[in-house]
């Protein structure tokens, strides 16, 4: 017997509710979908980072938008711990993007007669401080990480 009536044993013996229940690949498959959002966010965050009203207004709007995709691909799952895994997926998803965005700089530095570039070296670390040091990537992320743990708490 339980709080609301007989429940068979099978069901008695489940703990929590099955919205909570994600597997491993679920977990990968919320993983992948945020990071690539992730990265397409924060091309846009860096794009139109010159206009944070515009940042402000999209940013909130990625967060739940990519919450509703994660529920669609896990068939309805949600969950604190999937939070936790699309967060990290979304800044990882950044991160790497941003150093992208400075990787590709520094190919197109490379075609620069030698005589006129920097050392390789310390242009590597500028460009990836400088990528990731955008304080527009970082809004854009809490922003829309809010969002994220709005849906899927």
């Amino acid at each position: 017997m339980g709080p609301t009536g007989a429940r068979c044993p099978e069901c008695a013996s489940n703990r929590t509710s099955h919205i909570y229940q994600v597997t491993p690949v679920q977990y990968a498959t919320a993983f992948l979908a945020a990071l690539v959002l992730g990265g397409i966010g924060a091309v846009l965050a860096r794009a139109v980072g010159g206009m944070s009203l515009w940042l402000l207004l999209y940013a909130p709007v990625i967060g739940p938008f990519l919450g509703k995709i994660v529920t669609t691909l896990t068939r309805g799952k949600r969950g604190p711990k999937l939070a936790t895994v699309v967060s990290a997926g979304m800044i990882c998803g950044a991160v790497l993007s941003a150093a992208s965005v400075g990787l590709i700089a520094l190919a197109a530095l490379s075609r620069v007669p030698a005589a006129k570039a920097p050392p390789v070296g310390s242009m590597v670390g500028v460009l990836l401080l400088t990528s990731l040091a955008d304080p527009f990537l970082w809004l854009y992320l809490v922003l829309a990480i809010a969002g994220v743990w709005w849906w899927l708490k």
